[in-house]
Parts: C-alpha cells; structure tokens; sequence
C-alpha cells in the first residue's frame, strides 16, 4: 500500500507546481477547458436521453413484473453511464494531450527543468581534505613534520598511466550515471531528456488510448448488467483500468524523451504497479468531480513527470561487460 499511496502524493505534488510555476499551469486550462465543455455536452445528452435508452436495449423486459423490469434497467442505465465515464475519461486525456500538444510540453520541461536543477543542488560538495588525508609534505600531514621519507612511486604511477587511468575511471563512472538513469536520449543544457516525441507519436499514443478505453467501456458496460452489485462491481473495475490507461498515457512524454519505446514504457510501469496504479486513481477520481478534470490535467501533467522521474531513479544498477557493478 505504501507504493500505492506514493503514486498518489505524487499528483499533489503535481498541483504544488502552481505554486512554482502559475503562468504556465494556467496555460495547460486552454486545452483541458475547450475539450471538457465538448465531451461534458455530450454526456449531458446521453444522461438526458438515458430512460430511452436503457428501454430501447431491454426490450425483453415489457412483459416482466414491475419490479424486475424497473431493476434491470435500472442495472442497464447504470452500466450505460458507467461506461460512459470511463470513455469520457479516457477520450478527454487522449484529446486534450493532442490538442494542448504545445501548453503541455511546456510544463514537462518546466518540471524537468525544476527537478534538474534541484538535484544539482543537493548534490554534495567534494570533502575537504582533512589533515590525516593531506598529501605527504602538505601543510597538515605528518609525514615531514615526523621526518619521515616519502615512499618512492610505484613504477606503474608514471604521468601516462596515471593520466590513462583517471580518464579510463571517468568513463566508466560517465556510463555508470548514464545507464541506471534509462536517458538514452541525452537531455540539453536545462537537463531535460530531448529523445524527440513528436506530434505523430502523441497521436498514435492517443488512438491506442482511446482504443483501450472503448474494451474497457465495454466490459464495464457488461458487468453492469449483473443484478444488484452491478453497477458497484462495473464503476470500480472502470476506474481502476482507467487509472492504469492514464497512468501510462500521461507519463509517455517523459519516459519516450528517454529513448524508451511503447514495450519499455510498460515493462517498467509494470515494474512498479502498485505505484502507477495510485497515481492514475487519484487521477481518475479528479476527473469525476465536476469540472475536476479540466483543473486537474495540468497538475497531472506535472505528477505524471515526477511518476516518470521516479520510476527510472528506481531501476537497478547496470551492470558492465565484465559482470560487476558500474560505479
């Protein structure tokens, strides 16, 4: 549960952003308003016109009792509405990402670019040399003060090798701190990972999405036809397999700036389910709430970088040819 309610912080984190950078998470509203006031008419409609529907898919049930027949289409309009929700949800991520291509990238880098300068940061400053560690014949060291002699070189530690051995060290520690991190793409000067996405990748990304969406819809829509827990079984089941299609739709752009692909993305989602699966739930009950979504696609933009950071900060060292662990 720990990893689960991780995912979760990291969309609050997402909405500190605006504290950091308003500007541009106000941007982000453009597109998430436009798309939101067309796909919340047409669920008005269908909410308007769902009596009519739930008749017109159950016409087996004129002849039945009262009861059984308000009961079944009850369970009908339900897992209707549900179903709705969920392609509702899942439509609006994949349109909104396309539509809002460039707000979108704007806070990715901003927060790439926040969190790379905040590593550097912290990073830890080189350890004074302490008087026991200064060089023989340093100010502090003991070695003259005591009189006595330094050792002679080892015959190894001429100029050129030590010079060989200092640059083969550096590029070993070079690769050590590439390769764990998964950015096989590089990243600009701001350290924000620059493998391209492209604007036909997000498309490709937003078809498969909305695909997904409609088989999830679709067996939502069916377990909603079960008497009674129905529409309690086909809402949870909707949320949690929306949850999951956001988490890896929101956090492509990062991991694809990587130089990860479609398969690498989820294998390493996958790695870390538990984590994923709260960040996209929470994601997903904010969308529910009324006008949720359009004030909550910016923040999860920004929490789904922090999910990506996250993820790749996590995987296992690599390993060198030789079998060990590179520094």
């Amino acid at each position: 549960m720990r990893e689960f309610f991780s995912g979760v912080t990291l969309l609050a984190r997402g909405f500190g952003w605006w504290r950091r950078r308003p500007a541009t998470m106000a941007l982000g509203l453009i597109p998430a308003a436009l798309v939101g006031l067309v796909l919340l008419a047409a669920l008005v409609a269908l909410a308007w016109n769902l009596p009519a529907l739930t008749q017109a898919v159950t016409p087996f049930a004129e002849d039945w009792p009262g009861l059984w027949a308000t009961v079944i289409r009850l369970a009908a309009g339900t897992a209707m509405l549900g179903a709705s929700l969920v392609l509702v949800a899942v439509s609006f991520t994949a349109l909104t990402l396309v539509v809002g291509e460039p707000f979108y990238d704007r806070i990715w880098r901003a927060v790439e670019r926040d969190c790379a300068r905040a590593a550097s940061a912290a990073s830890p400053a080189h350890p004074r040399e302490s008087p026991q560690n200064a060089p023989s014949g340093a100010p502090g060291g003991h070695s003259l003060a005591s009189g006595a002699h330094a050792s002679p070189p080892h015959p190894d530690e001429s100029p050129d090798n030590v010079a060989s051995g200092a640059s083969s060290r550096h590029s070993l520690a070079t690769r050590g701190q590439d390769r764990p991190t998964g950015e096989q793409g590089g990243a600009d000067a701001g350290g924000v990972p620059d493998a391209g996405y492209g604007f036909w990748r997000g498309v490709g990304d937003a078809v498969s999405l909305v695909a997904r969406g409609v088989l999830i819809a679709v067996v939502a829509g069916l377990l909603g036809f079960i008497p009674v827990v129905g529409g309690v079984i086909a809402t949870v089941t909707g949320v949690t397999a929306t949850g999951w299609l956001l988490a890896d739709e929101l956090s492509s752009r990062a991991l694809t700036a990587r130089g990860m692909d479609r398969a690498t993305r989820r294998t390493l989602l996958r790695a870390h389910r538990a984590r994923a699966l709260g960040f996209g739930f929470a994601t997903q009950l904010c969308f529910l709430v009324p006008l949720g979504a359009v004030a909550t696609m910016p923040a999860a933009v920004a929490g789904s970088t922090l999910l990506a950071r996250s993820l790749v900060a996590d995987q296992p060292p690599a390993q060198d040819p030789g079998g060990g662990r590179l520094p």
